[in-house]
């Protein structure tokens, strides 16, 4: 819900946790509360005010960004493959990256990354990361302590959604889905092609999906993706690299954020 300040002319999203709340809405609204007053970064929205109201119950209250969400320009923009799209998806990624990395470094892991989570700046420059539901602070983000398939389904890795493999790393999850999300806004759409009502069916097969068999054959990344005509072969390499060693479908050997910032 949008809201306006009279006074300052400024406006607000205002979250509300009502007094009948069931328990697992209360728990998400709690994490995203705690969350957002320790995460202060330029590319994290903002915790204007906390509010408790004895008719309607908390409010959180964080600000409005008007630009629109990623989703909504990698629909209108992607597969356009050109320079300037190249350049402009470098720049917006490298800031979320950055954010990522700041998150991890402050012992959070967001766990549902994707591009309805990421609002535009005025000028669509400056991405904002929001909903910090999921959000939940360990020790080490990269260990193996989160249990539960957490997330939105396209965008969750292997290890989510195998329960097999729980507890496992939420740093890890985090890079996997920040991985689809660079995916998306290069090609317009993301890695799996599976329904998303079927994906729990068919958990095991991203495991044998298009990237297990584009690892084993170098090269084969920018051409399954790009073909001939399309970004500079400069941005072609960067976006190879980065999408190999963030969408490794083994958590163990996938990298971390700081490795994925320092090929950015």
């Amino acid at each position: 819900m949008v809201i306006s300040s009279t006074a300052t002319r400024l406006k607000g999203v205002a979250k509300i946790l009502k007094r009948r709340n069931h328990a697992i809405t209360r728990t998400t609204f709690m994490r995203e509360m705690e969350a957002l007053r320790e995460l202060v970064h330029p590319n994290i929205v903002r915790l204007l005010d906390v509010v408790s109201d004895e008719e309607r119950g908390m409010i959180i209250i964080t600000d409005f960004c008007p630009a629109g969400t990623l989703l909504d320009l990698v629909l209108k923009n992607a597969s356009s493959h050109s320079r300037a799209w190249g350049n402009w998806i470098i720049a917006f990624f490298r800031q979320l990256v950055a954010a990522v990395a700041f998150i991890h470094k402050s012992h959070f892991v967001h766990l549902d990354h994707k591009s309805s989570n990421v609002v535009l700046d005025v000028g669509s420059k400056v991405p904002i990361l929001i909903d910090f539901g999921l959000a939940v602070k360990r020790s080490e983000v990269y260990e193996r302590s989160i249990s539960g398939v957490q997330g939105t389904f396209r965008y969750m890795a292997p290890e989510v959604l195998d329960r097999t493999q729980h507890p496992y790393a939420g740093g890890k999850a985090d890079v996997w889905s920040l991985g689809c999300l660079l995916f998306e806004m290069i090609e317009g759409f993301l890695p799996s092609s599976v329904p998303e009502i079927k994906y729990l069916e068919v958990k095991q097969r991203i495991r044998r999906d298009v990237w297990s068999r584009l690892r084993r054959r170098p090269g084969a990344l920018e051409t399954c993706l790009w073909g001939e005509d399309t970004f500079e072969e400069s941005q072609k390499q960067i976006f190879a690299r980065i999408l190999w060693i963030m969408l490794d479908p083994e958590a163990e050997t996938r990298a971390d954020i700081w490795q994925v910032q320092g090929m950015i």
